[in-house]
């Protein structure tokens, strides 16, 4: 059974007028991002995330935002998956990410990841 990878938890402080979140599933898999603010389901797209406006600082100040990607292990060659994030438009970047790995090909991992906007 796969190790299941920590959930990651950040705090990011909002300063910019608008703030983006990319998502990037690595090393040749695939899966589904699910996007949540305050809960609230905004999104959910296969593949990645690219740019994706979630408001600006004044907006989000205050708030979670929670991604949950399901990663898909699709790649016969390995069977290591990534997930990076990257939140712009705050007063720095925040970048982080997950790594996993699964036990069989066709496995699947959850990486998820909290952002608090302060």
């Amino acid at each position: 059974m796969p190790l299941l990878p920590p959930d990651i938890r950040e705090n990011c402080r909002v300063a910019g007028p608008e703030v983006r979140l990319t998502v990037t599933i690595g090393d040749g898999q695939t899966g589904v991002v699910s996007i949540y603010l305050d809960g609230t389901l905004i999104t959910r797209v296969p593949g990645g995330v690219g740019q994706l406006l979630l408001g600006t600082s004044i907006t989000l100040a205050g708030r979670e935002l929670h991604v949950r990607t399901l990663v898909s292990d699709v790649m016969s060659l390995t069977n290591r998956m990534s997930v990076s994030y990257v939140l712009s438009g705050l007063s720095a970047p925040c970048v982080t990410g997950h790594t996993g790995n699964v036990d069989n090909d066709g496995d699947q991992l959850t990486f998820r990841a909290y952002f608090r906007f302060v």
